[in-house]
C-alpha cells in the first residue's frame, strides 16, 4: 500500500496509509474539514510527533486492541502504530449513535490495518 508522509519528530512519526484501492481514506477526511479544524488535527499530530503520545483521551484514545483515534469534536481519524510510527488509515465523523456506527468505523480501520499488513509484510 502506498503511505505518504506527514510529520517527523523526535519521539514518532506519523504517515498517511492507502487504502487497497490506492485511496488515503484518512488524509481525505482531513482534507475536506474545514480550516480550523484541520488546524486542531495538525496541533495534535506536531504534539505526538515531539512527544510521541498524548495522554488527555477527549483528545486520542485507544478504541480497540490496535485501533486509536485522533479526536476533534465529532471527528475521528483512526490509527495504528508500528513502534513510532503512527499510520493514519481512516477517518470518520462520530455521530450520536454511539455504539453501531462507531463499532462499524472501528471494524473499517481494523480491516485496513490488517490488509497494510498484509501487503508490507509480504502474506
Amino acid at each position: 500500500m502506498p503511505i505518504l508522509p506527514i510529520l517527523s519528530g523526535e519521539h514518532a512519526t506519523l504517515r498517511w496509509v492507502a487504502d487497497s484501492s490506492k485511496r488515503f481514506r484518512a488524509k481525505e477526511y482531513l482534507d475536506k474539514l474545514d480550516p480550523p479544524d484541520r488546524a486542531k488535527f495538525d496541533a495534535l499530530f506536531r504534539r505526538m510527533a515531539a512527544t510521541g503520545t498524548i495522554r488527555n483521551t477527549e483528545l486520542f484514545r485507544k478504541e480497540s486492541e490496535n485501533i486509536y483515534c485522533f479526536k476533534r469534536g465529532q471527528h475521528r481519524l483512526a490509527c495504528f502504530r508500528e513502534g513510532n510510527v503512527v499510520m493514519l488509515v481512516h477517518g470518520f465523523r462520530k455521530k450520536s449513535d454511539k455504539g453501531i456506527r462507531l463499532k462499524r468505523e472501528i471494524q473499517t480501520s481494523e480491516r485496513l490495518r490488517t490488509e497494510h499488513l498484509e501487503r508490507t509484510q509480504g502474506h
